[in-house]
């Protein structure tokens, strides 16, 4: 092999496996920066992309790994993104964590069995096409509970309850026991 061969397969190799920082995120693309070089446009490597999709762009800024097949980055995929010390995991150990930008975060512990969702400045949307069914001992509200049609209780509710025409319905053990 001769020296100017032996540098190319040298370089060739050097590139196949580079850490870069995200640049630009367009589509399903991402440029990315390695040293003082961007990229072309890359796909990144997504769960599933096909029938199923899994779909979480990366973002600028964010430190990832790119596997250039060989060695031409150009040619390559982003991997994924690798934990900096700039941006704190949002769990420990265990636990499966997400965290968003807005800092809305959900987390699951195997430990506790607690699945818990956070979401600092909005609502969840729960959007069915026929019904969603809660299997559980009890439900816990720390605030009102509003109900845009219907409420049905069995026999053994206790509450009270407003009426579209603003009264107020009171029920002990499924008996209604003061409409004011």
């Amino acid at each position: 092999m001769n020296a100017r061969a032996l540098g190319d397969h040298d370089r060739q190799i050097a590139n196949m496996v580079r850490i870069g920082v995200i640049a630009a995120v367009q589509g399903n693309m991402a440029t990315v920066t390695i040293g003082d070089v961007t990229t072309d446009w890359l796909y990144w490597i997504s769960r599933r992309a096909y029938v199923d999709y899994d779909w979480w762009a990366p973002v600028p800024g964010e430190q990832v790994v790119v596997l250039a097949l060989w060695g031409d980055v150009s040619q390559g995929v982003i991997l994924g993104a690798i934990p900096q010390d700039a941006q704190v995991a949002p769990g420990t150990g265990a636990q499966w964590s997400k965290r968003f930008a807005d800092g809305a975060t959900l987390t699951y512990d195997p430990g506790t069995h607690i699945l818990t969702a956070n979401i600092p400045d909005g609502g969840i949307v729960v959007n069915a096409g026929k019904s969603v069914t809660v299997n559980a001992p009890a439900i816990l509200a720390s605030q009102n509970i509003d109900a845009g049609g219907n409420l049905s209780a069995g026999t053994g509710a206790t509450g009270s309850f407003t009426t579209p025409t603003g009264a107020i319905v009171t029920v002990q053990d499924g008996i209604i026991t003061n409409i004011m």
